[in-house]
């Protein structure tokens, strides 16, 4: 019959046969990028969502043009078009809708290094 003992969590484990110094616990820390996931604008909190914001382009150059045209065309934002005093396009986007910018959020997984890890003992997980 396998004897149980209780567990610093407050459960119940069964009790090993070897000894903490005969045993190995193994680990493996995930790297960075594991810990994050594409967040919305409104999940990250971000002010340009929030407030609204402006994009100002020049338009006299090449990719000035790629800019105002995958805006007026293709982005799919509401937006009102001006110019500045320099001669500048101004795009002024109203709140509520996504940015441009790509947000992450945290999965909240805790202190996590890029490593494995082995050390002798007690073959359970730390807490």
């Amino acid at each position: 019959m396998t004897s149980m003992m209780p567990d610093p969590s407050g459960g119940m484990r069964i009790r090993p046969l070897l000894t903490a110094s005969q045993m190995k616990t193994y680990g493996l820390r995930a790297p960075i990028p594991t810990h994050y996931r594409p967040a919305s604008c409104a999940d990250a909190e971000c002010p340009n969502h929030t407030n609204g914001w402006r994009t100002i382009i020049n338009e006299s150059t090449d990719l000035g043009q790629q800019q105002g045209a995958y805006i007026r065309s293709q982005s799919g934002r509401k937006f009102v078009e001006t110019r500045n005093e320099v001669g500048l396009t101004v795009f002024t986007f109203e709140a509520g809708q996504k940015c441009f910018e790509p947000h992450v959020m945290s999965l909240e997984t805790g202190n996590r290094s890029t490593s494995s890890t082995a050390a002798t003992g007690e073959g359970r997980p730390r807490r």
